[in-house]
This record gives C-alpha cells, sequence and structure tokens, in this order.
C-alpha cells in the first residue's frame, strides 16, 4: 500500500487528469471529487466520482440476463495494483497515489459527489440532522448512498437537487472546508 505522502495539487491533478481519460470510455459520467476538487494545495490521494457504462447481455427474448461494468473491464485490462473492488467502491494505486473510485448512478450522482468532495466536516454537516447542528431536514436522511424523505427515494442528478432538496444554497467545493460554509 502506498505511504502516506501528499504531493502538490497542480501534480496531482496532472495525474488525475490522465486517469480520467482511460476511466472515461468506460463511463456515462466521471469527476474529479476530494481535496482536488477543494483545490486543496497538498494532495493525499485521489478521489473520483463515476457512473460506470454496462455491458448488457440480454436472453433470446430480449430481457437482459446479465449486466456487466465496463469500469471493472477497464480497471482489470489496465492492471493497476488493487486494494478494494467492491460494487460501489474501488480503491487501487495509479502512478504511486492511491486512488479512491465511488460508483453512482444518475439518480444519486448529486449525493455521492457531494458527499465525496467533502470536506469531511462538511459531509458530517450535510447527514446530520438539524436538530443536532447539521443540515438534514427532519422526515429526511441520507442511506445507502442515496437521498430520502419520509422513505421515499429522492433524485439528485446534480449536486444542486441535494442542496435544494435540503433547502440550501448550493455551496461551492472551495467553501467546503471546516466551517466555512457556516460563514455563508
Amino acid at each position: 500500500m502506498q505511504t502516506k505522502h501528499k504531493i502538490d495539487y497542480s501534480d496531482a491533478m496532472h495525474i488525475a487528469d490522465s486517469l480520467l481519460v482511460l476511466l472515461a470510455p468506460a463511463c456515462e459520467r466521471v469527476e474529479i471529487a476530494g481535496s482536488l476538487r477543494r483545490h486543496r494545495p497538498q494532495i493525499g490521494d485521489i478521489e473520483i466520482v463515476a457512473v460506470p457504462r454496462y455491458n448488457v447481455v440480454y436472453n433470446l427474448f430480449g430481457e437482459p440476463i446479465q449486466q456487466d461494468s465496463l469500469v471493472n473491464d477497464i480497471l482489470s485490462q489496465l492492471q493497476f495494483k488493487t486494494i478494494k473492488s467492491g460494487p460501489r467502491f474501488k480503491q487501487f494505486e495509479y502512478q504511486g497515489i492511491k486512488v479512491d473510485l465511488f460508483l453512482a448512478n444518475e439518480t444519486n450522482w448529486g449525493v455521492i459527489l457531494a458527499l465525496r468532495t467533502g470536506s469531511a466536516d462538511f459531509s458530517h454537516w450535510l447527514v446530520t440532522p438539524q436538530v443536532q447542528g447539521g443540515a438534514m431536514p427532519a422526515g429526511m436522511q441520507c442511506q445507502g448512498g442515496y437521498l430520502r424523505r419520509h422513505g421515499k427515494t429522492l433524485t439528485t442528478l446534480e449536486e444542486q437537487d441535494l442542496f435544494a432538496h435540503l433547502g440550501l444554497e448550493w455551496i461551492s467545493p472551495l467553501e467546503r472546508e471546516v466551517g466555512l460554509w457556516n460563514r455563508l
């Protein structure tokens, strides 16, 4: 596993951009998240959120019988040093830096991108109930990567949708560092 060293923002962005080029053919959508998206000067890992494309196999009746993620295929082809490989989270090394790849779908993209952009304190604030000092209104919760109101899943195509559901104006990633959102 990679040592816990940090690299400069510009070097990390160059590495992340080259990785996005490799992942793009396997994704409907892919974007940098985490400390890179927040423009932190020192970066310890690269976080990416993606909506994978799928190769669907159909039976003779035209019914889907198998769905294979093209992200899995491309990661296998590129032979990255895999650390974790689950259905919604993959971790591997690329050019000497740890990469966290979070897989979303079009209906929860906004939630996943916001939470994975952070900061950790900001993400915690977003999902904490208002009665406990957070942003989450009564009757709402974030569960399994989805925003829910009274048990009903809400669509968050974009981050702005998440903020609107929470009754907030969109907060720029640059303003998501510790405590900055409380001053807006």
